[in-house]
């Protein structure tokens, strides 16, 4: 069995004997480098008219400014209606407004 063995490894390395190294076409690099410097860079901005970007921007800013203002309105409505505060009410939900001996 160790025959065998020694007699394929030395078959194997006797077919690498005759090869040769690979080489490429004679104008491979400038054809490669060539083709990389007419490929044109990606356009980072998903949105390419600057118009549409500018509208956009002045949608969310007026829908932010409109929740804004109508939450202030909001909780000034209810300060000035005589609800109790947060934290009180937070207390008096939970059963808090008793003093507890534990």
């Amino acid at each position: 069995m160790g025959k065998d063995i020694h007699q394929r490894v030395e078959d194997t390395l006797s077919s690498i004997e005759g090869m040769k190294r690979a080489e490429p076409d004679p104008f491979f690099a400038t054809r490669a480098l060539s083709r990389l410097e007419k490929q044109q860079p990606e356009v980072i901005i998903p949105i390419r008219r600057p118009v549409w970007l500018v509208a956009t921007l002045c949608l969310f800013l007026a829908a932010n400014i409109f929740l804004l203002t109508h939450e202030t309105k909001k909780t000034k409505g209810d300060v000035q209606s005589g609800e109790t505060s947060s934290l009180q009410g937070f207390a008096k939900e939970y059963g808090l407004t008793t003093t507890s001996a534990y």
